[in-house]
């Protein structure tokens, strides 16, 4: 079980701290550091279900794509999950 989230000294939550650094260790392209510091600190970055979502996307797995994107919780912005939709139905045929 997880500690209650503590603060920094700057006043940050330690979740959110641990979560931009391995979000700038993802983008730099250190996946494996990325996930130790995610294993170590017990905070992920993504829910599992984004997770999934994210790798479908990666792998070009657009009819599971499809089927998960209510896992973006976009269902209030009709025009937003328009887009996305649009979006995933141009990339399933540009491969």
């Amino acid at each position: 079980m997880r500690q209650q989230d503590e603060h920094t000294r700057f006043n940050l939550k330690k979740s959110e701290l641990v979560r931009v650094i391995v979000q700038a260790l993802e983008s730099l392209d250190y996946h494996q550091s990325a996930k130790l510091l995610e294993n170590e600190s017990g905070y992920d970055l993504h829910t599992s279900d984004i997770s999934t979502f994210r790798n479908n996307v990666i792998q070009g797995n657009w009819e599971q794509v499809l089927s998960t994107i209510h896992v973006l919780n976009i269902n209030d912005d009709e025009r937003e999950a328009v887009r996305i939709r649009i979006f995933i139905n141009h990339s399933m045929y540009d491969f």
